[in-house]
């Protein structure tokens, strides 16, 4: 039985093509594999090029590169691809002179939900500078973001074992009650 040539196999070009070394696919690029086992493309390379133009583009009209997760720049999914990056650095495969171009151009490593987090945690410390208190009824926003979910995830969270100590310990800091505000407040109408 004749065994065909592998690698001179083509994919048509509407087809999405998924090997061992890497993907490409219709939503977006993928990027090399910095430990040799993946040889980069001129295509690719011409791809992640694109992409970080159009992130130096976002850069320009919003001044940083904490692309929304599902932002489209010109017709290409940037927050993904800017994900992907995370990812790659985070598995140690994104190539090192990527990863220096997107730090020089001030790109943050952070995960999105620790910025997230950090985010939140400041709203809180707002609203308890504003009330005197942390206990945000479950409806409540403050700057557009929904402050008494993010509270009511942090408190079923830790009542799961699924909040980081740090995170604990730095409610706890500001004043954060751990028990339901309504809990609390059928406590204080009960005591009447």
């Amino acid at each position: 039985m004749a065994t065909k040539n592998i690698k001179n196999v083509q994919p048509a070009p509407d087809k999405q093509l998924s090997c061992c070394y890497y993907d490409i696919r219709a939503k977006g690029p993928s990027d090399d594999v910095s430990n040799g086992t993946a040889p980069q493309s001129n295509s690719q390379n011409r791809i992640w090029d694109e992409n970080f133009e159009l992130l130096m583009q976002f850069k320009t009209k919003n001044g940083h590169c904490d692309v929304p997760r599902w932002h489209i720049e010109q017709g290409k999914s940037l927050g993904v691809w800017v994900r992907n990056q995370k990812t790659k650095k985070r598995k140690n495969m994104l190539e090192q002179r990527r990863e220096d171009l997107l730090e020089q151009a001030g790109f943050e490593w952070n995960n999105i939900y620790d910025t997230s987090w950090d985010a939140m945690f400041a709203l809180l410390l707002q609203f308890k500078t504003k009330n005197g208190h942390c206990n945000v009824p479950r409806r409540h926003a403050e700057q557009g973001k929904s402050l008494g979910d993010w509270v009511s995830k942090q408190r079923f969270k830790k009542s799961k074992a699924a909040l980081e100590q740090r995170r604990v310990d730095l409610l706890e800091q500001a004043g954060f009650e751990w028990n339901n505000i309504y809990d609390t407040s059928w406590d204080a109408m009960f005591a009447l």
